[in-house]
């Protein structure tokens, strides 16, 4: 039985998702990053290449009201679809482990 992800589109998908996320953090003054994430860098160097602040400039990170007034930020400035991808603690993608 063929899985999902096993699907001809999703390669595209993925590769066309990776390309969005990279456009954004190079926009957002992480060019760096994005040059050593396009050149197969690992996990541990695009760490050290982007600052602390990097999540919070691409991404609605905090409590909740910082959350909704970035949120509100971003309708203001004419985005009209936001797309949340929630990280936990019990995320080991979202921990940083």
């Amino acid at each position: 039985m063929a899985r999902e992800d096993d699907s001809p589109v999703e390669e595209p998908l993925r590769v066309a998702a990776l390309a969005d996320r990279l456009e954004v953090f190079a926009e957002a003054g992480f060019g760096e990053a994005v040059e050593l994430a396009e050149a197969g860098a690992d996990r541990a160097a695009l760490v050290r290449a982007l600052p602390p602040a990097a999540a919070a400039t691409v991404g609605l990170v905090g409590d909740l009201d910082a959350v909704r007034a970035r949120i509100d930020a971003y309708a203001e400035a004419g985005l009209d679809e936001i797309a949340l991808v929630p990280a936990t603690a019990g995320d080991r993608r979202g921990s940083g482990r």
